[in-house]
């Protein structure tokens, strides 16, 4: 059963081919991110890095032939997607700020056109309005994985290898240009979804007819009883 989140962040999204112009990332329940290249070890030169990997492992998974026990599904409206916190549908964690509020198992995530006139939605039942197609939902949780915004609490280090090395928090300066009621500016504000985070194997799978990005092997959509999204 989908919960409703609130919106924390919108940040154009720039990608290894380029900027996105008109557009901008729309995550709903913890934040969103960047994709920015990073080892799996932080001490280890490769030139492949663990996002590119992700996308690869993906790509290796042959959606004719699905695992034995899978079936697969197709979905047309692809503008809302569930990134899960474990190979786990259910599991509902306790949020940092009150630990009485739980956040479901995933975070939701989208592209919303900036060019949308919200005011003159010809489509006003339509949730989602305004919010564009996603292409490779893979690529979309990815980034949330790369920045951290997938293991709020640590709920996710059990997917972690040892020794991996997660990047620091980094102090970021405020723009001078903005200033408070006081008329003073902003203190500088300390990140700590940089990118460099570990991004796991992750399958794209349908739940609830929403396409499912979730940890895991290509066969962990027919491990959990649910279709392998078909392309």
């Amino acid at each position: 059963m989908k919960k409703s989140s609130t919106i924390l962040s919108i940040a154009a999204i720039t990608c290894a081919t380029g900027v996105l112009a008109a557009t901008a990332t729309l995550t709903f329940g913890l934040g969103s991110g960047i994709p920015t290249a990073h080892a799996d070890n932080a001490h280890t030169v490769s030139t492949q890095t663990a996002y590119e990997r992700t996308l690869e492992n993906v790509a290796t998974i042959n959606r004719s032939v699905p695992p034995e026990g899978s079936i697969l599904q197709a979905v047309e409206d692809k503008r809302d997607i569930r990134c899960y916190f474990q190979a786990d549908l259910n599991t509902e964690y306790p949020s940092k700020e009150d630990p009485a509020v739980k956040m479901p198992p995933f975070i939701t995530t989208g592209i919303m056109d900036v060019g949308f006139d919200a005011k003159n939605n010809p489509n006003p039942q339509d949730r989602n309005a305004g919010m564009l197609q996603i292409n490779d939902p893979v690529k979309a949780c990815a980034a949330l994985w790369d920045t951290g915004d997938m293991n709020p609490n640590g709920i996710t280090d059990n997917l972690i290898p040892q020794g991996f090395v997660a990047p620091k928090p980094v102090m970021v300066p405020s723009d001078p240009r903005d200033h408070g009621p006081d008329g003073k500016p902003f203190p500088d504000q300390l990140v700590s979804n940089v990118p460099g985070h570990y991004i796991p194997s992750l399958a794209e799978c349908v739940v609830d007819n929403v396409v499912a990005v979730i940890p895991g092997s290509g066969d962990v959509c027919a491990k959990m009883g649910v279709p392998v999204l078909k392309q």
